[in-house]
């Protein structure tokens, strides 16, 4: 009994001399939380009001590169053109070969031309399907050899007037159809004369077009929906 009275004493004594553990208010606890709540939620509403920016940056990234796309297979289709030439105006005939359409070719320069030079020819094919029907021949793309003989040919295409026969370049169809409204806006601006000595520059990508005379440029805006038909009013063109 004795020894039991001892043992419960000392437990008495180490309680007391033991520090007190603290008590954690309730409240501090819950403003504690709402606190970090309140920083956690902070941080996210930041990064979602950036969102929209971010989405901006990326599509004004990806209109860039599709520009720049446009302006790649610009330029390769306009390198796999580089040496051709479209002939209007060569007799068709039923059974036609490369050689026989060349020499078609060489007898059409000399003698509407003038020109007596050989013209390197790599290939030739006729445009468009074959029909009974057709009242034309259909032209031929001829493939030269030598790029400084087709801007011989280019150069020398006036002399064709009248004749029946017309060369022109081998450009992309939409580039055709804006230069093709170029020359009648140049027809309707100048005279007959001063409209042949008119320099066209046009640019698809961007949808514009230029009338150059005499070194003195004519902007024009190009409607892609109406088939790249010239549009009011003039705008210079970007660089």
């Amino acid at each position: 009994m004795e020894r039991l009275q001892q043992e419960t004493k000392k437990q008495r004594t180490m309680a007391e001399e033991e520090p007190a553990t603290p008590t954690l208010n309730s409240n501090d606890v819950l403003m504690d939380y709402l606190i970090k709540f309140r920083e956690d939620m902070t941080k996210r509403f930041d990064k979602i009001e950036g969102i929209p920016d971010r989405v901006t940056e990326v599509e004004e990234k990806v209109e860039e590169m599709g520009t720049e796309l446009a302006y790649v297979k610009r330029e390769l289709d306009r390198y796999r053109r580089q040496n051709n030439i479209i002939v209007h105006g060569i007799e068709e005939k039923a059974r036609e070969t490369w050689e026989t359409r060349k020499l078609a070719l060489l007898k059409m320069v000399s003698e509407k031309m003038g020109i007596n030079d050989y013209f390197f020819v790599n290939g030739s094919h006729r445009l468009g399907k074959w029909d009974r029907n057709q009242k034309q021949p259909r032209p031929i793309l001829f493939q030269m050899g030598v790029l400084e003989q087709k801007k011989l040919l280019l150069a020398n295409g006036s002399s064709l007037r009248r004749t029946g026969f017309s060369i022109s370049d081998d450009i992309h169809p939409d580039e055709r159809r804006a230069r093709f409204h170029l020359r009648q806006k140049a027809s309707k601006m100048f005279t007959a004369e001063e409209a042949l000595r008119c320099r066209y520059q046009v640019d698809t990508v961007k949808g514009q077009g230029t009338i150059f005379k005499q070194g003195t440029p004519h902007h024009f805006r190009l409607d892609r929906d109406n088939d790249w038909a010239l549009v009011e009013p003039n705008t210079p063109m970007e660089q």
